[in-house]
């Protein structure tokens, strides 16, 4: 299986002025993508923001005061959304779901993470072993047990305490993301098709 991909120059913004103490997810609300734990986490953290964007109607969830939902947007809007946040989610659980009753987890290739490191994001992100090729704990993002609500929360604000201390991050994110553009991903499938 080959892992999703990303055109970069859809992310070539200049820098905006960030949102400060908010963390963004932008994907469905489907069982398994961390929804459900975003809301816990939010409880637990009134000193922070959570933006989410996503399908609303999939939504039913009793809403915190510090977090704010945007419905679905197209996909071409979201290098800009993205532009305006330091810190991006990727709390996803041991089974996940699609649009389907198809279940994902062992062979998904989360497009978000590839938007999320293109647009130079702080990842903090489940460590689940379908990505952990890519995404690599203290290099590119932060890893965190799945589920572990208190990991979460001291991540996260670590984070925001010292946001310039993992600026090598958003580098390094940005670094793996040129590994995985579509025309690379093309000449993989080329490759493979002479063999």
């Amino acid at each position: 299986m080959l892992d999703d991909a990303i055109n970069l120059e859809d992310f070539k913004f200049k820098e905006k002025s960030l949102i400060k103490n908010t963390c963004v997810y932008i994907g469905s609300f489907f069982e398994g993508k961390g929804i459900e734990q975003i809301f816990r986490l939010a409880r637990q953290n009134k000193n922070i923001n959570f933006h989410i964007y996503g399908e609303k109607k999939y939504l039913n969830q009793k809403i915190e005061k510090n977090v704010k939902i945007f419905d679905y947007v197209n996909y071409a809007k979201i290098p800009k959304i993205l532009s305006y946040y330091d810190v991006a989610l990727m709390p996803y659980q041991n089974k996940v779901k699609g649009r389907s009753s198809i279940w994902l987890e062992k062979y998904m290739s989360p497009l978000k993470m590839f938007d999320y490191m293109a647009a130079k994001k702080i990842i903090i992100a489940s460590n689940l072993k379908v990505y952990n090729h890519i995404l690599k704990n203290n290099f590119n993002c932060k890893l965190v047990d799945t589920n572990d609500d208190d990991k979460w929360s001291r991540t996260i604000n670590y984070v925001f305490k010292n946001t310039k201390k993992f600026q090598y991050l958003k580098k390094n994110a940005y670094e793996t993301a040129k590994k995985y553009s579509w025309e690379k991903r093309c000449q993989k499938i080329i490759s493979l098709a002479k063999k």
